[in-house]
This record gives C-alpha cells, sequence and structure tokens, in this order.
C-alpha cells in the first residue's frame, strides 16, 4: 500500500510511523505541511496514495486533499483527569465535526511511564493504522499482519 505520511514538522512520531509502515512493506513518503503554503495538493497526486496519514497537524488538510484521498488524523487526546491520554485515528473530513473515530487506544497513565511518553504515543498510533489498514479494501502485504498483532 502507497501511504504518504504528513507532518507539519519533522517529529518522532511521523518518523516513527514512516520506518514502522515501511518494515511492514508498505510504501512510504514524507510531506510536510507547515505554515507557509503548502504543496501537498502537488504531492500528493504524484505520489498517488491508498491512504494520506497526518501526525502531529497544526493546521488542517486541503479540502481538495481529503475530499480526492482517504485521509486519517493521528490525535492524542487528554482525558479529564489529565493522567492518562488516548490516541485516536479519525477520517479528516472535509467538515471536522464530522470526522468519526476510526481506531482507538489509551496509554498508561503518564506517571507509569515518565520519560517515555512520546515513544508510547507513536507506539500506539502505529497500533490504531494497523487497526484501520486491517479495514481497508487494499490487499496488505503478507508480512503486516503478523506485525501489527504483536502490537
Amino acid at each position: 500500500m502507497r501511504i504518504l505520511i504528513v507532518s507539519s514538522t519533522e517529529n518522532s512520531m511521523a518518523q516513527r510511523i514512516a520506518s514502522e509502515l515501511a518494515a511492514m512493506g508498505h510504501e512510504t513518503a514524507f510531506a510536510l505541511h507547515g505554515r507557509m503554503a503548502s504543496r501537498l495538493p502537488e504531492t500528493a497526486a504524484a505520489f498517488r496514495p491508498d491512504l494520506i496519514v497526518g501526525a502531529a497537524l497544526t493546521r488542517a488538510l486541503p479540502d481538495e486533499v481529503a475530499q480526492e484521498h482517504f485521509c486519517v488524523l493521528v490525535e492524542p487526546v487528554m482525558r479529564s483527569d489529565g493522567e492518562t491520554c488516548d490516541v485516536t485515528l479519525r477520517e479528516a473530513a472535509p467538515q471536522l465535526m464530522t470526522r468519526p473515530i476510526l481506531a482507538m487506544r489509551s496509554l498508561p497513565p503518564l506517571r507509569a511511564i515518565p520519560g517515555r511518553y512520546r515513544e508510547a504515543l507513536a507506539g500506539q498510533a502505529v497500533a490504531c493504522l494497523c487497526d484501520v489498514i486491517a479495514l481497508l479494501p487494499q490487499p496488505a502485504p503478507a508480512r503486516m499482519t503478523d506485525q501489527c498483532a504483536a502490537l
């Protein structure tokens, strides 16, 4: 599967998502979508991804990209207790209020993983992506199922 990872900055979560999906046999590419004018529509048209993953975005994906491609957003969500966090994967629909949750994983309480928060967050993001990729109609590489099952 061809997967385009989009982020506002080069960060550890986007890098881990890209490296783990590539290790599972997917063809991945990375695109920056920051404050300046984005070339994301052109990048997506040239790469022709089966899936676009928005990780750590500070601005919305352009509507034209979300309408032309299946896009998901990785979103960490702090719970009201201030101690636990969930990672959700939402479909990036052009209307922000209509984004269904496609997958969700919880992190252990933050005090249980001091200094490992970003690593745990990225791991759960990859696990969510495995859940969603397993549901897509595109055939997944044979090795992916085994690696996702281990998460």
